[in-house]
């Protein structure tokens, strides 16, 4: 219902306000709220100098990762750095199915859902399956510290500018898990707890 209200209040704004600089920054804001259909209905009444400004071109991004994170799709190849300064290529999995954790090292829960995915990754890393952790984290230093606290025994990445976690998986929150099949296409996301352990058992028996 709290959804709904939102979407029409923006609705009725932007509709009126379709040149205003406040209608922008408020659907901007508020975009993690609406639905697909709904938050490109309400860029497209936006007038071109408005889309221009910042959050509008924040909204497109928003728009365009979201067509591409979403269940079928196939993430375009990124290119990352490991603890050792080592690439770490999304195209190096593909063959294989992979489990995608974005997280930070001051997410708790994040760090929470680690040991139960090493008892998850010792059951399954033998049946062609491969977990890469992406961390989020801006601060270096903080980030290289939680890795080497949790020694988790899969491939780590950071993404410090956030430019894959939000361009190219359109992460609202942490943690934020994607499963891609061996050709590199998304079949799963958001997968929490017992879901998880259900999917990997119905693909790996």
């Amino acid at each position: 219902m709290e959804k709904a209200a939102t979407a029409k209040l923006l609705q009725r704004h932007v509709s009126r306000n379709p040149r205003s600089y406040a209608s922008v920054v408020i659907l901007q804001r508020n975009s993690r709220s609406l639905d697909n259909k709904t938050l490109i209905a309400l860029y497209e009444k936006l007038t071109p100098g408005i889309k221009a400004l910042r959050e509008g071109e924040a909204i497109k991004t928003e728009i365009a990762a979201r067509k591409l994170s979403v269940n079928g799709a196939t993430p375009a190849d990124f290119t990352l750095k490991n603890e050792v300064e080592k690439a770490v290529k999304l195209s190096d999995y593909r063959g294989k199915y992979l489990l995608i954790d974005f997280w930070a090292s001051w997410c708790g829960p994040c760090r929470a859902s680690f040991p139960h995915m090493r008892e998850l990754y010792a059951q399954y890393k033998d049946k062609n399956f491969e977990i890469l952790s992406i961390s989020t984290d801006r601060d270096k230093a903080a980030w290289l510290k939680a890795v080497k606290e949790e020694n988790n025994p899969w491939p780590q990445a950071h993404d410090a500018k956030s430019e894959v976690s939000k361009n190219t998986f359109n992460v609202q929150v942490l943690p934020t898990l994607f499963l891609l099949d061996p050709k590199g296409k998304i079949i799963a996301q958001k997968l929490e707890g017992s879901e998880l352990d259900k999917k990997l058992k119905e693909l790996m028996p």
